[in-house]
């Protein structure tokens, strides 16, 4: 289990730097737009490297594993895609493509050379024929894709108090820590709590900022960074496909929040915003719950049968 140590180097350090990220946009006075938006990719990427650091489990080189692969060619490809979408004046018909092919492969870099591609000795499993891989592929950039584009769409709205984005985003990436670390991947679930923790700090430090913190950048990193460590755990620990489904797709009952009536003139500007943070937790709460009571129970049942 992680101990005090973890937490300080695990969470703390992810949840300084994103601060002191977003401190530093909102002193960039004449750049303060697009430092807060390279911010939020630079906060998440951030939180995976010291994340993987603080479990003792940093990447590999070459990348021959699904955590160096993410590591290693998922990370700087996100990270290069969504620093540049940060840029004034690059047109969004470049960026939404790349984004889309980064969702498109993510599944297949991280199970690249897997027994589910390449036939292994003494494995049962039998390697995916080209129609089921399109399939998954497709899946799992949909998956990706559908709670991307909602959550964008949510923070260009004008009427939207989308500070509440970063903080569904961090409920989301804590339901995959726990899903995960109660599934057979104590250094995945981690790292995924300290995505989290790296959202929470550029959170509290987007009130800096007079009109907010370009929330909209928080989005494409932190989903692709989750999505990638969840799909190590469906095919590498014990996640099931429908609980990594519910955490991923989570974002999407935040939709509830855009009821007409939550924005009208007399409604409290909190309101909408605690709606989509009670309506992401719900689901990702169904996912977690049963895992976390079985996870306790096994627990409980090996100290007893040790002796304790």
């Amino acid at each position: 289990m992680p101990g005090p140590h973890w937490a300080i180097l695990g969470l703390g350090i992810p949840a300084v730097l994103g601060l002191l990220l977003m401190l530093l946009a909102a002193g960039l006075t004449r750049w303060r737009g697009p430092a807060a938006a390279m911010a939020w990719p630079l906060a998440c990427a951030g939180g995976l490297a010291v994340g993987a650091w603080a479990v003792n489990d940093w990447p590999t080189w070459p990348a021959t594993d699904p955590d160096s692969r993410l590591f290693y060619l998922v990370l700087p490809a996100a990270l290069l895609v969504e620093l540049l979408g940060a840029l004034p004046g690059v047109p969004r018909w470049i960026i939404w493509p790349l984004r889309g092919l980064i969702a498109l492969a993510l599944g297949r870099v991280l199970l690249h050379g897997s027994v589910y591609l390449v036939e292994q000795p003494f494995s049962e499993e039998q390697v995916w024929s080209a129609g089921r891989q399109g399939a998954w592929w497709l899946g799992i950039a949909a998956v990706v894709m559908l709670p991307w584009l909602a959550l964008h769409w949510i923070c260009m709205r004008a009427a939207t108090p989308a500070r509440s984005i970063p903080l569904s985003l961090a409920i989301v990436a804590l339901g995959a820590g726990v899903l995960i670390f109660t599934s057979g991947s104590q250094s995945g679930g981690q790292m995924a709590l300290s995505v989290m923790a790296a959202l929470l700090g550029g959170w509290l430090g987007s009130f800096a900022l007079r009109r907010g913190g370009s929330f909209a950048a928080a989005v494409g990193m932190s989903l692709v960074l989750i999505a990638g460590l969840l799909i190590i755990g469906r095919f590498f620990a014990q996640v099931t496909t429908p609980a990594a489904l519910l955490v991923m797709l989570a974002p999407l009952a935040g939709l509830l929040a855009e009821v007409p009536m939550l924005h009208r003139r007399r409604s409290r500007p909190w309101l909408a915003g605690a709606v989509r943070i009670v309506a992401v937790a719900i689901p990702v709460s169904i996912a977690v719950v049963p895992n976390v009571v079985g996870f306790l129970h096994d627990v409980s049942t090996h100290t007893s049968d040790d002796g304790y």
